[in-house]
């Protein structure tokens, strides 16, 4: 690929273009999601599961539309990534269900609600 220097001289060029900055200060930060979202990709590339959901979290929150990519993310976190096993991936969903992990997690030996 490219080196790291002339990667990150691309990348400064096209963050601190005025015209970008002026566009993304003006309600349309579609420049800025696009750039947290590669970095999101390159993030999960090198295995840093954690800052690439810190800047996933921003991205969501700036446009709703990057939770189109969770299932995919979340796909690629279980299915042979090797960051995250599928058990921990049905405890997290079971968070968002509002109990320990249901009854899959009790089923696992886990302490499930439900």
């Amino acid at each position: 690929g490219v080196g790291e220097r002339a990667a990150l001289a691309a990348a400064a060029a096209w963050l601190f273009n005025p015209f970008t900055v002026t566009v993304s200060t003006r309600g349309s930060c579609e420049s800025l999601v696009s750039t947290l979202m590669l970095t999101v990709l390159h993030c999960l590339s090198r295995g840093r599961v954690v800052p690439a959901a810190a800047v996933y979290g921003v991205a969501t929150h700036l446009r709703v539309y990057p939770v189109i990519y969770a299932l995919p993310i979340v796909l690629f976190l279980g299915g042979g990534g090797g960051y995250v096993n599928p058990r921990g991936i049905s405890i997290s969903a079971g968070a968002f269900r509002g109990t320990r992990g249901g009854t899959r997690a009790a089923s696992h030996g886990g302490e499930g609600g439900t």
